[in-house]
């Protein structure tokens, strides 16, 4: 089940059972931690078993410069590493985007977010707080200013907690520091008394930047598997010659979806008002667009229409290297 609920009074603003999705999209909606995503990825990714050659995975790698002359990134270390395709996913406070693009500045808009993680039997032992956790289902507590996103995760051992709010600080600059208990309850202390008491119950939580992609449509991880997927077509069969010609295919591809994605979610993010009435558009409105979307089979058109022969279960053999 799917609930978007009033923030004073728990009264059902939007419900749909999550069958639903299922059957319009062909797929189920899946929800859980950043923790276990990252597990999975970083288990299939290194797997002998999969398609491709088996990446080499160095754990604290500091990158401080990418050079595009030889093609190398230079670590903290004193390493370098030559490829013929370097792809730099380093986030906000690129290492290598600055070094290639010059100094590359972040823009607040305006939100910050507490994310938490709160053990399910913790909050069943309580009767003000065991109505959350009846059930397997995602619940956004909406307020006219801000809004709560809580799901289960890891097998309904945990409920993750993700409580967004204006914020015009400099906190995205730190947005791995431990935050005060108090002062996230303070913030949100005028939700039903159901919310705060299970806020009470956290003992860690992290300030956490609302970046682009969400946390109001959920979308950062979704469309970093969409490029990765996007990288993986475009790329098939290439040759460093052909590296440049591929790459403005992707971008052909990806460009116009990401904005598209970043648009929506800075539309449905909450906004700075002294009203109490809630007034939002609901997590439906674009559902369609982000859901309907097949990746693989737009990459593939993509490359036939630039004169590719691709076929849409092609193994993502190439003969590049590559650094990520």
């Amino acid at each position: 089940m799917f609930q978007e609920l009033h923030w004073k009074d728990l009264s059902t603003l939007l419900e749909w059972r999550m069958d639903y999705i299922t059957s319009k999209y062909g797929e189920p909606w899946w929800y859980f931690s950043r923790r276990d995503l990252h597990r999975e990825l970083k288990r299939a990714a290194l797997c002998a078993e999969g398609l491709g050659t088996t990446p080499q995975l160095e754990l604290g790698a500091q990158v401080s410069s990418v050079d595009l002359s030889p093609n190398e990134v230079h670590l903290a270390s004193g390493q370098t590493y030559h490829a013929d395709v370097i792809i730099g996913a380093d986030g906000i406070r690129t290492a290598s985007g600055t070094s290639v693009f010059g100094k590359m500045t972040s823009e607040s808009r305006g939100l910050s977010a507490y994310r938490c993680m709160i053990p399910c039997e913790k909050m069943r032992q309580d009767p003000k707080t065991a109505i959350h956790v009846d059930s397997a289902k995602v619940l956004m507590f909406i307020g006219p200013d801000r809004r709560i996103v809580a799901y289960p995760c890891s097998s309904w051992e945990y409920m993750d907690f993700v409580c967004i709010f204006p914020d015009d600080t400099e906190r995205r600059s730190r947005w791995n520091t431990e935050i005060f208990i108090e002062e996230m309850v303070r913030k949100f202390g005028d939700f039903h008394p159901s919310v705060t008491k299970a806020l009470i119950m956290v003992s860690s939580t992290v300030g956490d930047a609302a970046h682009a992609m969400g946390p109001h449509q959920g979308q950062g991880g979704c469309q970093a598997i969409e490029d990765a997927e996007a990288l993986r077509v475009v790329l098939k069969g290439a040759k460093k010659r052909d590296v440049e010609e591929r790459l403005k295919i992707f971008d052909e591809l990806r460009l116009d979806r990401v904005n598209t994605v970043i648009r929506y979610t800075r539309e449905m993010a909450p906004s700075l008002t002294k009203s109490s009435d809630v007034n939002h558009k609901t997590t439906q409105t674009y559902s369609d667009y982000y859901w309907s979307y097949k990746m693989t089979q737009e990459a593939v058109e993509a490359m036939r229409r630039h004169g590719y022969s691709m076929q849409l279960v092609d193994a993502p053999t190439a003969e590049l290297s590559v650094v990520c």
